[in-house]
């Protein structure tokens, strides 16, 4: 049996990317080995997530007491080291960064890089934040045991940029959630429907809405398909989602287009399963989970050429340059009017997905543990 720690501020906190990384990384491990006591450790926690982990016999959560809630920044940052020292025996952080000074310790440590997106395009950040995700993901990469690349995309770069040794990055990429397995019964889509006032045909895109992700080849594509079709967008949004607003107006399209900022997590199935295709243009991805998410429930896929996407997207999806709304138009059109097509896409989709299944992940994981132990 093996403790392992993990920071996982994200698990308990964060309802997106990160968070959903963590909570699934926690989950399949607990369930494929169970022998094991896995701690996480996180200043704060939003009971929706505390909930996911309640009732797991081989799991517990560590919180700080009382002063360190007062900075719990700092108690994450630095005090986690002298907690973990005589608690466990691999710490894994799965985010980006590890506790200052654990390399002085007897714990073993991983550290999962998702993307250098700091370092390959600041201008996506604050500079302040760009500068602050960097010098974490220096010192963890320098530190720490075994660097864990979600992809063979972000293992080049973490080599490349951070002149990390290859024998010391494992790719390990990243699950979906359990809930995409599942069909979705014509009842559940249709109280999805009504619960955000879907359109009846749609083209999906979900994610963070920021420039990175690139809606805007999206809408512009829109001017290529048919007026019934309408946009839905579903994430977060920032500045950018004003941006395109305001080019959707310009090109009376603003009725063909429908942000959703508050969809719960679990209805994401059900959403995507409505959709007549799933479209994700993105700059740049560490890996790309939203990509699996709608192969798992038999959705096409249109994505980008670059960086990790057609690596998760295989031969199952279509590709085009991130700003060529054009092609992205056609490819549309084929998907809507080319059944042999969609059909053979679904079915080409759901094998993809496949690869990417929560047994092959948390062996390769727990491989890594017990190779990091062993050493």
């Amino acid at each position: 049996m093996l403790r392992i720690g993990y920071d996982a501020k994200r698990a308990f906190n964060n309802s997106s990317g990160l968070g959903n990384y963590s909570r699934a990384m926690i989950h399949i491990l607990s369930e494929y080995y169970p022998n094991n006591e896995y701690i996480l450790y996180t200043p704060k926690e939003q009971e929706k997530f505390a909930r996911q982990f309640e009732d797991i016999a081989n799991i517990r959560v560590q919180s700080p007491n009382f002063f360190w809630k007062t900075v719990p920044s700092l108690w994450r940052r630095y005090y986690l080291t002298k907690i973990t020292a005589k608690k466990v025996d691999i710490f894994h952080g799965l985010s980006h960064e590890l506790p200052i000074g654990i390399e002085k310790t007897n714990v073993k440590t991983i550290v999962t890089i998702h993307d250098l997106i700091a370092w390959r395009h600041p201008e996506y950040f604050k500079w302040i934040d760009s500068k602050i995700y960097r010098k974490k993901q220096k010192h963890a990469c320098e530190i720490a045991d075994v660097v864990i690349a979600i992809s063979q995309q972000t293992k080049q770069d973490i080599i490349e940029i951070l002149k990390v040794d290859p024998q010391k990055i494992r790719v390990v990429y990243q699950p979906c959630d359990t809930m995409f397995y599942k069909s979705v019964t014509e009842e559940g889509e249709k109280m999805c429907a009504e619960k955000y006032l879907l359109p009846e045909r749609y083209i999906l895109s979900v994610g963070t809405i920021e420039t990175r992700k690139n809606l805007m080849t999206t809408l512009r594509a829109m001017q290529f398909i048919p007026e019934d079709i309408c946009l839905v967008a579903i994430g977060r949004k920032t500045e950018y989602a004003n941006t395109v607003a305001a080019e959707a107006k310009k090109m009376n399209l603003s009725g063909r287009l429908r942000f959703i900022d508050n969809a719960d997590f679990s209805d994401f199935p059900a959403i995507y399963s409505g959709a007549l295709a799933f479209v994700y243009p993105s700059f740049y991805e560490g890996f790309g989970i939203p990509i699996l998410e709608a192969m798992n429930c038999g959705v096409p896929v249109i994505t980008s050429n670059v960086t990790s996407l057609p690596e998760v997207g295989g031969k199952a999806a279509l590709y085009i340059h991130p700003d060529d709304y054009k092609t992205l138009g056609e490819h549309i059109n084929n998907i809507l009017n080319d059944k042999k097509l969609r059909i053979e896409m679904i079915r080409a989709g759901r094998l993809q997905a496949a690869e990417f299944s929560e047994q092959k992940i948390a062996d390769a994981l727990w491989s890594i543990y017990r190779e990091v132990c062993a050493n």
